[in-house]
């Protein structure tokens, strides 16, 4: 979970200056309230599942709820390429 929260704000941060150029102030404005309630959102989604599943971490849930090893292996493979991607976004 730290690592994706790292990768978010890292990218967000070094986006910002060139957002705020490209966009203007106000449609970026109004692009950051609406990523705010889209990730609020999705939070509170996933904070939901895992009370409900009683487990802590993204690859007990999807199993729990998918019930099948084909999951467990498709997160390990989503989590392993996230951070990889993000990077090479950054540098690119």
């Amino acid at each position: 979970m730290l690592t994706i929260v790292k990768t978010v704000i890292g990218a967000g941060i070094l986006s910002l200056p060139y957002v705020l150029k490209s966009m203007g102030v106000v449609l970026a404005l109004v692009m950051f309230g609406l990523c705010f309630a889209l990730t609020n959102f999705t939070g509170r989604i996933l904070l939901n599942a895992k009370n409900l599943s009683a487990h802590s971490n993204y690859t007990s849930i999807m199993y729990f709820i998918h019930k099948k090893k084909f999951a467990r292996i498709i997160i390990y493979v989503i989590f392993v390429f996230t951070p990889v991607g993000s990077s090479t976004y950054i540098l690119i």
